[in-house]
C-alpha cells in the first residue's frame, strides 16, 4: 500500500488530508512532536495508520530517521501545519517524492524571504514597508524609513503566533523583547524577525491550489480580524492580532482583478504544484500583499471551502499530485452559495446559534472539546496561547454575503 506522509497536525480538529489519502487507499502517517501527540489524543482527534514521534519535525535529519522505520518510501509528503512547510520540501527533494518539482527545485520562501524576491524581481504587486532583522539589536534610526503603526513578527511563524501592532519605538523594542521570549511550534526560536508598515484596510484571502503553475482559486474570504490589547514590560501596552472569523464565496465568483492578482503571485515565487493561501489587504489601489502560504489554511477553513465551493481541498491536492482523482467536486445548493464562519468565545454565542439554527437558518456548529490544560513544556507554549481556550465555531451558510454577515453578527453580539 502506498504511504502518506503528514508533517505536522492539524490544529483546527479537521485532517482534510487523511481523508484524502484514504480516499486514495494510501497509508496515512502522521509525525508530530511526543507532547503534540499526547494532546491531540486527549483531543479526541482522528488517529492515522501510524503516528510518529519526532522530538523536532522541522529539523531534516530527525525526520527521516523517522521515516526509516516505515516499510516503503513516502508516495506524498505534506505539511498539515505552517511550522513545517519548510521541512517538507527539505524532505520531498531528498526523497524525489511530492511536493518535490524536479524541474524547478522550489523552496518556500518564509514572510521575509517573499517580501525581498518582490522588490529585487521589481513585481508590480503593492506591498507595505519594510525591515527584516536577523538579530536582536535594533535602533531608532534603523526604523526611519518606516511609517508607524508598524506590525512586528517572525518570519517562519503561524498561525498569528508572535504578531504585534507597535505606534512607536518604545512598543517596537516590547514587542522584540516578547518575541524573542517566544517559543516557536515546538519549542524552537524563530529564524528572524520582520517589521512592516500596517496597511489599514479590510482583510481577504485567496484559498487555492496552483496545477502546473496556473492558480485556481476555490474561495476567497473576508477574514474578521481583531486587535486586542495585551499588557507589556513598563506599562506598555501592545496590540495582538486575532482571526475570529470569514465571509466566503467560491473561487469562480472573484473578479479578474483577484484572479491576475492570485496569478502573479503564483508567478512571482514559482510555484508550480500544490495549495495555498495568500493573504492580501484591500486598498484604494488595490490588493496590498501580505503573505502567501503554501499549505492548506488553518482555522476551519477548508470545511468552509467545501461548503462554498463544493471542492474538498484535500482531494484537489491529491489529485495532482497522483494524476488520480478519488471524488469529483460536490454540487453546493445554488440557493446557499455563500458561507461564513467565527470562533465561538462564550456560551451566549453557542445558544443564540443554537436559537437560530432551531428558526431555520442553515448554520452548523462545531463543538470543540474541553481538556484538562496540559503541562505547560516549552513545545507546547504556542499551542496552549493560540491553539485552546474556544468553545467552538459557528458555520453559516445563506443566500447573499449580507445574509450571511448579519446571521454572524447576532451570534457575536
Amino acid at each position: 500500500m502506498a504511504l502518506f506522509v503528514q508533517i505536522g497536525a492539524t490544529r483546527d480538529g479537521l485532517d482534510p488530508y487523511l481523508h484524502a489519502a484514504r480516499a486514495h487507499a494510501m497509508q496515512a502517517v502522521l509525525i508530530e512532536t511526543p507532547d503534540y501527540i499526547r494532546l491531540r489524543r486527549a483531543l479526541g482527534r482522528q488517529e492515522f495508520d501510524i503516528t510518529l514521534a519526532v522530538e523536532h519535525p522541522a529539523h531534516e535529519d530527525e525526520v527521516v530517521a523517522a521515516l526509516e522505520q516505515l516499510p516503503d518510501i513516502p508516495s506524498i509528503i505534506l505539511a498539515g501545519f505552517e511550522r513545517y512547510i519548510y521541512n517538507v520540501y527539505r524532505i520531498a527533494h531528498r526523497l524525489h517524492i511530492p511536493p518535490c518539482d524536479e524541474k524547478t527545485h522550489f523552496a518556500p520562501p518564509d514572510k521575509a524571504m517573499q517580501r525581498t524576491m518582490l522588490t529585487r524581481k521589481h513585481i508590480p504587486i503593492q506591498q507595505p514597508g519594510y525591515i527584516t532583522l536577523e538579530h536582536g539589536m535594533l535602533t531608532e534610526q534603523e526604523l526611519a524609513s518606516l511609517a508607524y503603526p508598524v506590525v512586528v513578527k517572525p518570519v517562519d511563524g503561524g498561525g498569528g503566533l508572535g504578531i504585534f501592532l507597535a505606534y512607536n519605538f518604545a512598543e517596537v523594542k516590547a514587542a522584540l523583547a516578547r518575541l524573542h521570549a517566544t517559543a516557536n511550534y515546538d519549542g524552537e526560536a524563530f529564524s528572524g524577525v520582520i517589521i512592516e508598515e500596517y496597511i489599514r484596510g479590510t482583510e481577504y484571502s485567496i484559498q487555492g491550489v496552483a496545477h502546473d503553475g496556473r492558480s485556481q482559486i476555490l474561495a476567497l474570504c473576508k477574514k474578521v480580524i481583531l486587535i486586542e490589547p495585551i499588557e507589556a514590560e513598563n506599562q506598555i501596552t501592545l496590540y495582538s492580532f486575532r482571526e475570529a472569523g470569514h465571509l466566503a464565496s467560491a473561487g469562480d465568483q472573484a473578479d479578474a482583478a483577484t484572479q491576475q492578482f492570485s496569478q502573479a503571485c503564483v508567478d512571482a515565487f514559482g510555484y508550480r504544484n500544490g495549495p495555498f493561501h495568500i493573504d492580501m489587504i484591500e486598498t484604494s489601489d488595490g490588493y496590498a500583499f501580505l503573505e502567501m502560504g503554501f499549505r492548506l489554511s488553518g482555522n476551519g477553513l477548508a470545511k468552509l471551502v467545501r461548503l462554498v465551493s463544493g471542492y474538498d481541498w484535500g482531494e484537489e491536492v491529491f489529485s495532482i499530485f497522483t494524476g488520480v482523482r478519488a471524488a469529483p467536486p460536490l454540487q453546493i445548493d445554488k440557493a446557499l452559495r455563500f458561507g461564513g464562519q467565527i470562533t465561538a468565545t462564550s456560551q451566549k454565542a453557542l445558544d443564540t446559534a443554537h436559537q437560530l439554527q432551531e428558526q431555520g437558518y442553515a448554520i452548523e456548529i462545531d463543538l470543540f472539546p474541553s481538556v484538562s490544560a496540559p503541562v505547560a513544556t516549552r513545545s507546547l507554549e504556542a499551542d496552549l496561547s493560540r491553539h485552546l481556550g474556544t468553545r467552538g465555531r459557528i458555520i453559516v451558510r445563506a443566500s447573499s454575503m449580507e445574509e450571511v454577515e448579519r446571521i454572524l453578527e447576532r451570534c457575536s453580539s
